[in-house]
C-alpha cells in the first residue's frame, strides 16, 4: 500500500519543503499491482502541531501523496505546482458557502439550475471586483468577509435634487477603501451600445 511505501522512506530522503516551516518531501517509484506502468510518487509530510487533533495517519505527521510521471522537476517543484493546481478545492467551497450553493432551495430542477447560475454569475463578478476594484489586501478575502465589510454597511438612501445619494457613517472604518473602489468602478470603461 501506499501508506507502507511512505513508512519505508529512509530519514535521510526526506527534504524541506517550501509548503511552511518544519515540512518535508520525498519522493519514490512504485507501480501498484493493478497499474500497467511504475510512476512517481511524491509525499509531503507536515508535523501534527501541539493540540491538533490527530487523525488515522499518525501521531508525528500529516501525509499528502501525488502521483505524476514528470521525472525532470524536485519532489518540491512538483508539490508546489500541484498545491496551485489544488485551489479549486477554495473555489468550490466559496460558492457553497459564501454564495449559498450549499443548498439548492427550490423543488424544481428548472428553478434550481437557474439559481446555480445566478449564484455563478456572482461567483464570477465578485471575482472581477477583486481582480479590478478592490484594494490590494481585500483581494483574497471569501465572499462572506466582503459582504460584511463593503455591502451590508449601515447607511441611508436619501434625494439630493434629483439624484439618489447614500449617506455612510464617518465612523465608518472601511470609508476610505469603500470610496476608492467605488471610484475604480466608476473609472472601469464603459461597453460601445
Amino acid at each position: 500500500s501506499v501508506r507502507s511505501r511512505i513508512s519505508e522512506i529512509a530519514e535521510a530522503d526526506w527534504q524541506p519543503a517550501s509548503y511552511r516551516d518544519r515540512s518535508q518531501v520525498a519522493g519514490f517509484q512504485w507501480r501498484p499491482k493493478s497499474w500497467k506502468c511504475e510512476r512517481r510518487f511524491i509525499v509531503r509530510r507536515d508535523p501534527v502541531e501541539p493540540g491538533e487533533q490527530l487523525s488515522l495517519e499518525g501521531r508525528e505527521w500529516h501525509y499528502w501523496v501525488l502521483v505524476t510521471n514528470d521525472s525532470e522537476r524536485s519532489a518540491d517543484e512538483l508539490e508546489c505546482w500541484q498545491r496551485g493546481k489544488a485551489n479549486l478545492e477554495n473555489r468550490i467551497k466559496e460558492a457553497k458557502l459564501g454564495l449559498g450553493l450549499d443548498n439548492l432551495p427550490c423543488q424544481s430542477f428548472h428553478a434550481n439550475w437557474a439559481y446555480l447560475l445566478c449564484t455563478l454569475l456572482a461567483f464570477n463578478l465578485l471575482a472581477w471586483l477583486k481582480l479590478v476594484a478592490l484594494p490590494e489586501q481585500e483581494r483574497t478575502s471569501y465572499a462572506k468577509r466582503l459582504r460584511f465589510r463593503f455591502i451590508a454597511v449601515a447607511g441611508t438612501v436619501g434625494r439630493s435634487g434629483r439624484r439618489l445619494v447614500l449617506r455612510l457613517s464617518a465612523g465608518y472604518p472601511l470609508l476610505n477603501d469603500f470610496l476608492e473602489t467605488l471610484q475604480r468602478i466608476r473609472g472601469l470603461a464603459r461597453a460601445p451600445a
